[in-house]
């Protein structure tokens, strides 16, 4: 190794640097944070069923819990309105994560489990002699409120509402405004250490593509071994003992994103290798030019 190729060394391995936040950095926008990125389990059947199933045993537990008749609970919701609410819950708590949207107003509409516990609550009352007054009335407004809960946090696994308590959201949405701005500034950072390596090759401008595309090779590999490794010994299966709705979420999700990662960091990867393999071609087309320019010179000197 010449002393001359130091600081290209240098310069290619801040470059891999930069190449590999900027990378990162593309996967969380344009992946982590795109609510599309989720539907790949919402749109599985088997996730609805999961779902349904988490939310149904729920309200068993509320109707132990409030002696009000479960089937009232569990004929408050249709499947239909239940697999709408959920991916739309989900693609709108991610938009307000994103900053896109100012308010969280996420609920599951309580018209018919409302209907069913009153109905449920007025035949109690009656039975038991008892008119239906304020008293009543307040604990059939509670008793849909804790069902409502229920369904919003089975559809969106994590409480919304205490996530506004602790303020989560808006610190997520000022980190989240700042990442685009970041992706730039490390494309810009990139970009000026593309040009100190054709800075350090004025004679060979060229030569230029050949490290960047051996920084991106390099950066891109480092990114895809740890996930494929992750993925080959299937780490997401190692959430939890107890096969549970949220276990069967957590996997389809970290399974989906190292699939999208290898994808996304594979696809940079290919481009730098066709920008060290141009660079081969386009150097070797060089060499045979003079070469065959030197081989007319001899026969004009013969």
């Amino acid at each position: 190794m010449l002393l001359k190729d130091i600081p290209r060394l240098i310069l290619g391995f801040l470059l891999v640097v930069m190449f590999m936040g900027f990378q990162t950095l593309v996967f969380v926008d344009a992946v982590a944070l795109n609510p599309m990125s989720y539907y790949s389990y919402l749109e599985d059947p088997a996730y609805f069923s999961r779902l349904k199933g988490a939310v149904d045993t729920g309200m068993g537990d509320i109707a132990r819990y409030t002696n009000i008749p479960e089937e009232a609970l569990l004929t408050g919701y249709t499947d239909s309105e239940l697999s709408d609410f959920s991916k739309s819950a989900v693609r709108q708590f991610l938009e307000y994560l994103r900053g896109k949207t100012d308010t969280l107003t996420i609920s599951f509409d309580d018209k018919i489990l409302k209907s069913n516990v009153e109905n449920a609550v007025r035949s109690y009352a009656g039975g038991a002699g008892i008119s239906y007054n304020a008293t009543l009335s307040a604990q059939v407004e509670d008793i849909t409120k804790i069902a409502v809960d229920a369904v919003n946090s089975y559809s969106m696994i994590i409480d919304p509402n205490l996530l506004m308590q602790t303020g989560i959201p808006q610190k997520l949405a000022e980190i989240l405004s700042y990442l685009r701005m970041t992706e730039v500034g490390l494309a810009v950072g990139a970009l000026l250490f593309v040009l100190c390596l054709w800075l350090t090759n004025r004679k060979h401008p060229m030569r230029v593509l050949w490290w960047s595309g051996a920084a991106l090779f390099v950066s891109s590999l480092t990114l895809i071994l740890p996930a494929a490794v992750l993925r080959i010994t299937n780490l997401a299966s190692k959430f939890g003992t107890k096969e549970t709705y949220i276990k069967w979420i957590a996997q389809t999700i970290c399974n989906s994103f190292f699939d999208k990662w290898m994808m996304i960091q594979f696809v940079f990867l290919v481009v730098g290798v066709l920008m060290m393999i141009y660079y081969v071609f386009w150097r070797k087309r060089k060499k045979q030019r003079v070469k065959a320019h030197f081989n007319q010179n001899e026969k004009n000197l013969i």
